[in-house]
């Protein structure tokens, strides 16, 4: 899905830092109403006179060495091909060129090129735009498909902003001391058109950038107060005459908002006042908010979301998977070399990219990670010192860390749990809605309830045992179905779920049970460990063995084991689980 990508933080600092420096103590404010898309040409030269010539790709893997010097706010992606505003290596003139990568094969190619000064390249599969600053500005674009290059937009007024969603061009232009948003279709090439006749702003307000978000234009404003300064989200359905302000920034350093949207959600935040924020653009409501996570940049490609953290003091790149709601740390603080907020951040073709820029004397670093690089399966570095509050276990790369640790000890460990294959993170529980830090072990899934400290569930087991067999769809089959009580059976009957347990399996569910302090092995350790059975006992078809799904777990019989403390095992959800949304390959 194409991701709209917006550029705020192409000149966030450098643009507040002078209005609150500068423009809002000496300059009028109708000096402020014309908008600021980004570099001008002037400045352009100025801000790269001291850059270097080449630059150097540094990945946790191996990936590819460019022949040219990216721009430092300038880098975007749809997933397949990369694109940036570079500089020739040994081009003494110092004009910014467009290149572009084609991410399966690394392959560099020149996409624009001359002594025009040009930049904010956006591409959508074989069809890629820039800007050109020159006059008349120009909004240009090519196929690459076949390498011919057109005009999308050309005018001796103000005209910027644009933005590429699919075979669509979006763009800002003058009209008197207001601006309209403009479309044209570019494959093929149709005739332009108004998509919004006026973008409101406030008298004292400027334009920062705008986008295009399923029917929904959005757009953010810098206004000023005296020496006060804000920034605003604004949204408008196209075709109606109703604007909705979302959120502003009252505190000048926080007043940059970035956003990026799928359909008809939009995703924002700021740096420090608007928590990253999930919002529906046609029922105008806040889906969900996340605390704490304020952010300087971020990319959208399904189903992932990144974005920068400006936690202090351990900034981080975050990610989110739309698909199961789970939120955790794709690129700590440590592997982070000076990734400063007004560089970009973009996800494609399995790689998560951003620009590096580690001192004044080091080139600039196109650096990228794998996706399994950063997701929670990630291997991880075993410890440089021994700590007391974690366990490292080098047969999976994975530490168990307070409180999972001591549950893991208490409960069963290895034989119960498995080792631990993802680090801790923030997932959403299908069964309550209610948002937890959880991790993935090989057979089940550790949740921490902070509210129930102190007391035996405060870590609580996931009920894998019955999201997979919904997964596989065996809840409607007959094994699944209720049965009657049995007067006179040997087996334990659960009038509760209306399942029997029976044989080997009762015999192992009645030995193993979470820790209370009980005598033995009560109902209730047991229950909190597997949960009742919501099966009978069958033969799994797959396997051949014989098997008894329960909430928390699935009982196999391994008959080769026999005799053994190995005859009943419990299956490998967990680990089943994480194959099954992608996260890791068996």
């Amino acid at each position: 899905m194409k991701t709209t990508h917006l550029r705020i933080y192409r000149q966030a600092c450098l643009l507040v830092s002078l209005i609150i420096a500068s423009l809002l103590l000496t300059t009028p404010l109708t000096a402020l109403a014309q908008p600021n898309f980004g570099v001008t040409p002037g400045n352009l030269r100025e801000a790269h006179s001291d850059f270097p010539a080449n630059i150097q790709t540094v990945t946790a893997a191996p990936l590819w060495q460019t022949y040219s010097t990216a721009e430092q706010t300038e880098i975007y992606s749809d997933g397949e091909t990369l694109v940036w505003t570079g500089y020739k290596a040994g081009d003494s003139a110092r004009d910014p060129d467009i290149y572009g990568m084609r991410l399966k094969t690394g392959q560099e190619f020149l996409l624009a090129g001359g002594s025009a000064v040009q930049g904010q390249p956006e591409v959508a599969g074989n069809l890629v735009i820039w800007e050109d600053y020159t006059t008349p500005q120009t909004i240009r674009g090519k196929d690459l498909q076949n390498g011919q290059e057109f005009v999308v937009a050309q005018s001796p007024n103000f005209i910027g902003g644009a933005h590429l969603s699919g075979s669509m061009v979006y763009w800002l232009a003058a009209q008197g001391n207001d601006y309209k948003v403009m479309g044209r279709n570019i494959s093929p090439l149709g005739d332009p058109f108004v998509v919004l006749p006026k973008v409101f702003r406030e008298p004292s307000a400027a334009l920062l950038d705008f986008s295009v978000v399923g029917q929904h234009v959005v757009w953010q404003t810098i206004n000023s107060y005296s020496r006060d300064i804000d920034c605003r989200l604004y949204q408008q359905k196209i075709g109606t005459t109703e604007y909705k302000k979302l959120a502003n920034t009252p505190v000048p350093a926080a007043c940059t908002i970035s956003w990026t949207g799928r359909g008809n959600t939009l995703i924002y935040a700021d740096l420090q006042t608007i928590p990253l924020t999930t919002y529906d653009l046609e029922s105008e409501t806040v889906l969900r908010q996340f605390k704490d996570q304020y952010l300087g940049a971020l990319t959208l490609s399904e189903p992932y979301l990144f974005w920068k953290t400006t936690a202090y003091p351990n900034p981080s790149i975050m990610g989110y998977d739309f698909a199961t709601g789970s939120l955790f740390e794709a690129v700590s603080t440590e592997r982070l070399k000076n990734y400063a907020l007004g560089k970009p951040l973009v996800y494609g073709n399995g790689r998560l990219f951003w620009l590096e820029h580690p001192d004044q004397s080091a080139p600039t670093t196109l650096t990228s990670m794998l996706l399994s690089e950063v997701l929670p399966t990630a291997a991880q570095t075993g410890p440089a010192n021994p700590d007391p509050n974690s366990a490292y276990f080098n047969e999976s790369k994975h530490y168990l860390k307070t409180p999972f640790k001591a549950y893991w000890e208490q409960n069963g460990g290895l034989a119960n749990f498995g080792f631990p294959f993802t680090e801790q993170l923030e997932e959403t529980n299908p069964d309550d809605g209610n948002s937890y830090t959880v991790q993935y072990l090989e057979r089940q899934r550790f949740e921490y309830h902070p509210g129930n400290a102190g007391t035996p569930y405060e870590v609580e087991l996931g009920l894998l045992g019955k999201a997979e067999a919904t997964r596989l769809g065996l809840i409607g089959t007959a094994p699944f179905a209720p049965v009657k009580a049995a007067p006179g059976s040997s087996c334990i009957y659960f009038a509760e779920i209306s399942h029997f347990l029976c044989s080997r399996f009762k015999a192992y569910w009645q030995s193993h049970g979470q820790e209370f302090g009980d005598p033995g092995v009560s109902t209730r350790e047991a229950l909190a460990l597997f949960g009742y059975p919501i099966s009978e006992s069958y033969v799994d078809p797959g396997t051949g063995l014989i098997i008894q799904y329960f909430e928390r777990a699935r009982f196999e019989w391994h008959s080769e084991n026999a005799g053994t403390p190995y005859e009943v095992l419990l299956g490998r959800l967990g680990n089943n689980s994480l194959t099954q949304r992608g996260w890791l390959q068996e």
